[in-house]
């Protein structure tokens, strides 16, 4: 048997156990532990003509989050001067498989929830275009005073 590290599948593990004896005849396997992340066991005991037990362990090792697993409701936002939190969409179980906390998601600028990878909300503000509108209008109301 193979006693590497698995990656978490959400279904159950079952590495092959080789032998030169025959399965079901020689010997019977067992697994236990093999579905969620951490150590997980098989059992080898002998059948017929072979007795005792032979236990190996292998690891379950948790699966990397993708952002390909996760999507927001939206991704610009109106400047409203309190925190933005936009829901997230994804086949996974949130606060089972996956947690979301929200960082820089008041002020103007790019927030990101920090428990995803790479997921990212923009948040715009209604307040700075109204500013450069207003920059705008004044530069070129100072081009038309000047030109009097």
């Amino acid at each position: 048997m193979n006693t590497a590290n698995y990656t978490y599948t959400g279904n159950s593990i079952k590495p092959a156990v080789t032998s030169d004896l025959v399965l079901n005849k020689d010997y019977t396997v067992a697994y236990k532990n093999n579905i969620n992340v951490g150590t997980a066991t098989v059992s080898i005991s002998g059948k017929g003509n072979y007795s005792g037990t032979v236990t190996k362990s292998f690891k379950i090792v948790a699966k990397s989050l993708n952002s390909t697993e996760f999507s927001l409701s939206g991704t610009s936002y109106i400047f409203t001067s309190k925190a933005i939190t936009p829901s997230v969409k994804s086949s996974l179980k949130l606060n089972t498989d996956y947690t979301v906390n929200y960082k820089n998601n008041v002020n103007v600028g790019t927030a990101t929830p920090t428990d995803i990878n790479k997921v990212e909300a923009l948040i715009q503000s209604e307040q700075a275009v109204k500013q450069r509108i207003a920059k705008f209008k004044q530069k070129n109301d100072d081009k038309k005073d000047n030109k009097k």
